[in-house]
């Protein structure tokens, strides 16, 4: 068995990073995953009756997203996707609308003239607002990560005096826009990272970014097909079930019965799967499977409406005083075939989600109501509702104590957005941590190509 060899488990951005990364630099490489096609939680399909391009949920990525934009280089889909100008969020309120927008001037002015003249906001919000940013920007570094970890996004906002509207306009949809956390629940540590990794760092990290193709034309299709020009062995509905340890080589066996043998093994699933297989496994670790345990996910709720027009909308806007908290015009967004629609988007409420099709519809209805009243007179024509229970990990209080090593053993390795010490599980974490191990595991080859 060839030392070149590596068995990649999982699809997603994390595994096509590793698998590209390592095929890159010769490795042979076997991918295994569970569904039909590649890229986890971020693909898009068809919508049967309407022909429109429907993401699996909105993803928005940043000029700080460096590996993500490395891999869609990598991919030949940098042409796919549409990088704001400056930062710019609309704000839709029933009272309104208020746009966040930075000025064409150098970083941070730009960013400070887009708050000092934002509308939603008084001065005193705005002012609680800099100074806290000021202390993210100069101070929180001189403390340990995990001292802010332990710390809730909510509590820190109240320790700095930050007022009721400052957290209701500019706070709270930040957190649950970047971390699909709650305030009450979300880590101000990964707060405070993503922060000083965006909006504090340049005008350009700061940017937001359209994916304007479906997310399977971005990511996964062309993933599928750079794997397979350089060699990489794709296996299609192959759910991982077990492994264990042959000599010195990791076998996997599927759900399926498929059996792979390699040297390397990587094992990119989320910790909910992950602790399945290694529970059916030979080789086990009892506080390896103590601590993944402790991960629990996030939901993050689409609603998509079909009307029989649209009234003339932004391409996007924050939602103020509703349970919908963005709103997407995706003609705007993807240049797309099929009817256009708005696609609404809930991050972390389990309460929500739980809710039935045709509730959730009427509530959307409603709710859109009080921002567009023309949709009154307009008929719905088609609906759905896509709810993804594991959108992301849940960034909540107290995970940094709970670090987990890339490295389980000679050869095995996990990785995957919820491995990030510093950020929340986002489309960046994911890439940055499949590279982070392909480069693990060729170190790891080339010192023991070193000693033989």
């Amino acid at each position: 068995m060839s030392q070149k060899e590596v068995i990649v488990v999982g699809g997603g951005l994390a595994g096509i990073r590793a698998a590209l990364s390592l095929g890159q630099r010769g490795l042979k490489v076997s991918l295994l995953e569970k569904r039909a096609f590649l890229g986890g939680r971020a693909y898009s399909f068809q919508e049967k009756k309407t022909g429109s391009i429907v993401d699996n949920g909105q993803h928005l990525l940043m000029g700080a997203y460096s590996e993500t934009l490395n891999l869609l280089q990598d991919l030949g889909s940098l042409d796919k996707i549409k990088p704001q100008d400056s930062l710019h969020v609309p704000y839709q309120s029933p009272k309104g609308q208020a746009d966040l927008r930075a000025a064409n001037l150098p970083h941070p002015l730009g960013l400070a003239w887009g708050f000092l003249s934002f509308p939603a906001l008084k001065a005193k919000d705005k002012w609680k607002i800099a100074k806290l940013m000021r202390w993210i920007q100069k101070k929180a570094a001189k403390f340990p990560p995990r001292a802010h970890d332990k710390i809730s996004v909510k509590r820190m906002l109240l320790e700095s005096q930050q007022t009721e509207r400052a957290i209701k306009v500019f706070w709270e949809p930040f957190t649950l826009a970047t971390l699909n956390e709650k305030i009450e629940t979300a880590s101000s540590h990964r707060l405070i990272q993503t922060l000083q990794a965006s909006l504090l760092k340049s005008k350009e990290a700061s940017q937001l970014i359209f994916a304007g193709e479906g997310l399977s034309e971005v990511f996964g299709k062309p993933a599928e097909d750079i794997l397979k020009k350089m060699g990489t062995k794709l296996f299609f509905q192959e759910q991982i079930k077990s492994l264990q340890k042959q000599k010195d080589q990791w076998e996997v066996q599927s759900q399926s019965g498929k059996k792979l043998l390699a040297p390397y093994l990587v094992l990119a699933i989320p910790p909910t799967s992950l602790v399945k297989v290694l529970e059916a496994s030979s080789w086990q670790d009892p506080t390896l499977l103590e601590k993944l345990k402790k991960f629990k996910s996030s939901p993050i709720l689409s609603i998509n409406l079909w009307y029989k027009k649209l009234p003339d909308t932004k391409k996007f806007s924050a939602l103020l005083d509703s349970p919908l908290q963005w709103v997407f015009t995706k003609a705007k967004v993807l240049h797309q075939s099929g009817r256009p629609y708005l696609s609404l988007v809930i991050s972390a409420d389990s309460d929500l989600t739980q809710k039935n099709k045709n509730w959730l519809v009427a509530m959307a209805q409603k709710e859109l109501e009080k921002f567009f009243p023309q949709l009154k007179d307009i008929p719905l024509e088609h609906s759905q509702v896509i709810k993804e229970w594991e959108a992301t990990y849940s960034g909540s209080t107290g995970l940094l104590s709970e670090a987990i090593p890339f490295q389980l053993a000679q050869g095995l390795f996990i990785t995957g957005d919820w491995m990030h010490p510093d950020f929340p599980g986002t489309l960046e974490s994911a890439v940055a941590m499949g590279q982070k191990t392909a480069e693990l595991i060729l170190k790891e080859r080339d010192s023991s190509t070193e000693h033989t």
